[in-house]
């Protein structure tokens, strides 16, 4: 894949301190050969950010966050990636023009850092897509590059993870009328042929359609053209619906309409394989955002991170001094003394030797240490020796 190169508009070294300057000449103190005080100003040395091992990546469909009566959702966007450690979060209907988007990434800078598509014909009023990167979780996110695929609609991101690879992510925000939905997806297709796209690995948003008649309340399909052209743009690059792979009969939806109660799953989030396998936490959550959409997220590995287990079992510290488990390791003690000189010389076999004699002293010593806490934790912490 492409090195890629970090977007003209990218901030460079935030939080850099330049030192004060000053024109004082160090002072000399001949008389005593007093070696000067260095007063060559200092950088000071910035701590570098990593990004996790992990990501977790999110979407909602929030209903406006450009006027005066919703901007404080955005309040809201930074507690919940903040609180719920999200990565990135793609945002529908944001209703946001450029200087409202300059000023919400001068607002939360500390953060945050907001790429928004804008409806092109009424920004302030209709649609509008963003991507929204965690400064925190994402040490590369200067670099990431934007594409701006269809305008309020569809707006793509390569984000460098860890130096050694790249994640796709397209955010999406589909027409709701059911004919406008099926060229969507037939004009994604072509923009993905026409400029050779990267291939998205996770692709989210607010979908406007379901693909089965189980994510409708009351259950019914949607149309048919729109759902064919959806499922041949997931083929065209391998994508899969993870919540629903993951709960593959469970009923849960994303959407409430307000004046019908009618109920449906259209917030959704697609992965490559690669990303499936190594995911979790696929979740729909409740926000206290002022929206009829839920949260959808779901959390994925790094394939190059090193795997890290359960770690080794070790005695707790409040038991090396408690009676009970001091008679206990001297007792199996002495029966493993007893056991290997049993095992030396001709009376070693292949089954019974020092090392297999010890090895099982071992697992013994440390399944009855184990069972201690199970059964009177608080009795067993205070009966250690004076």
């Amino acid at each position: 894949m492409e090195n890629l190169q970090p977007p003209e508009n990218a901030q460079g070294n935030e939080g850099h301190v330049n030192p004060p300057q000053t024109n004082a000449e160090p002072s000399q103190d001949t008389h005593n050969n007093v070696t000067p005080r260095d007063t060559t100003p200092h950088t000071p040395r910035r701590k570098v950010k990593k990004t996790k091992d992990e990501l977790k990546v999110a979407t909602l469909n929030i209903r406006g966050g450009g006027s005066a009566t919703t901007k404080d959702k955005w309040q809201h966007i930074n507690q919940i990636v903040r609180d719920r450690r999200i990565s990135a979060i793609a945002i529908q209907e944001t209703h946001l023009n450029e200087a409202a988007t300059d000023n919400l990434n001068a607002q939360f800078s500390g953060r945050l850092r907001i790429w928004n598509s804008p409806d092109p014909t009424n920004p302030n009023a209709g649609r509008g897509v963003a991507i929204v990167l965690n400064k925190d979780l994402v040490a590369l996110w200067e670099k990431a590059v934007i594409q701006d695929v269809i305008p309020g609609r569809a707006l793509l991101m390569s984000l460098p993870w860890q130096e050694d690879s790249i994640i796709n992510i397209l955010a999406i925000y589909a027409p709701n009328a059911a004919q406008e939905n099926a060229d969507f997806w037939t004009n994604l297709a072509e923009k993905w042929e026409a400029e050779n796209l990267p291939v998205p690995d996770i692709m989210l948003g607010d979908f406007n359609l379901v693909e089965e008649a189980i994510d409708r309340l009351p259950a019914h399909r949607d149309s048919a053209q729109a759902v064919s052209k959806l499922a041949n743009f997931k083929a065209l690059h391998t994508l899969q619906d993870g919540w629903r792979h993951h709960h593959p009969t469970e009923q849960f939806f994303t959407f409430t309409q307000e004046a019908t109660q009618l109920r449906s799953r259209i917030d959704r989030i697609y992965v490559s394989n690669p990303v499936y396998e190594l995911s979790r936490n696929w979740s729909i959550d409740h926000t206290p955002i002022r929206t009829d959409h839920c949260l959808v997220s779901m959390e994925f590995a790094n394939p190059g991170a090193p795997f890290i287990g359960k770690g080794r079992w070790s005695i707790p510290l409040y038991l090396i001094k408690n009676r009970k488990v001091i008679q206990l390791a001297e007792k199996l003690g002495t029966q493993l003394e007893q056991d290997l000189e049993g095992a030396a010389g001709d009376a070693r076999t292949a089954e019974r030797n020092p090392q297999t004699i010890f090895h099982s002293f071992k697992k013994d010593l440390t399944k009855k240490i184990r069972d201690f806490p199970e059964s009177k934790p608080q009795k067993w912490k205070h009966e250690s020796l004076a």
